[in-house]
């Protein structure tokens, strides 16, 4: 049996505190990457169009109570509803576009965002719980588009290629006249060829 008092203190520990906060920054960092790629391309989009023309308003307890009604597609999609928010909050906040505040007897706000000539309204309602919705309704004025944070995510994964390669670029200036140039080829095309294997492998076991 666990003693919740020695289980408590050894995580008020050095040693505790150091394993709480790599576990904090793994899942940011995992949180991170998962808000980044559903803003990077257009299928979560896409999927919330065709999902709104059945469910016009909807919020995420649907996927937990509603199922049996629901194809694994949606279910996985609407899993994702609070971070598709999340990276559209934190894109906000970065260009400086307010949500909406609700007055009602709850912290509710949301966003208004456009794709493609389609409105949605997409917040966050906060009680006794939190609750994630989504309504297709028409843009007015302050509303996000979603093609310029496409654009954005492009010109900001462009940059990072370019930095990326001038450092690779830099290094192997560094390493020329100490390695042989074949080696140096032979290495990199060697490490691209396991990249892509692993890479072909991660892909099968998930079909």
């Amino acid at each position: 049996m666990i003693d919740r008092d020695e289980t408590l203190k050894a995580l008020k520990s050095p040693e505790g505190f150091k394993i709480i906060k790599e576990i904090f920054i793994e899942r940011k960092q995992k949180e991170d990457q998962q808000k980044n790629a559903i803003l990077s391309n257009t299928d979560y989009i896409i999927w919330l169009e065709k999902f709104t023309t059945k469910y016009p308003d909807f919020n995420n307890e649907i996927f937990y109570y509603q199922k049996d009604k629901l194809s694994k597609e949606d279910i996985k999609n609407g899993e994702m509803l609070p971070i598709f928010y999340d990276a559209i909050e934190d894109y906000a906040e970065q260009n400086r576009i307010e949500s909406i505040d609700v007055s009602n007897n709850y912290q509710d706000e949301y966003y208004q965002l456009k794709f493609q000539g389609v409105g949605f309204h997409i917040g966050c309602m906060c009680g006794q719980g939190t609750l994630y919705y989504v309504e297709k309704k028409t843009p007015t004025t302050n509303f996000i588009d979603f093609e310029d944070i496409l654009i954005s995510k492009r010109k900001t994964f462009r940059n990072q290629v370019s930095n990326n390669l001038e450092k690779l670029t830099k290094l192997i200036h560094e390493i020329a006249d100490s390695t042989p140039l074949d080696e140096i080829s032979k290495t990199t095309e060697n490490t691209i060829q396991k990249i892509l294997q692993k890479r072909n492998t991660s892909l099968a076991d998930h079909k």
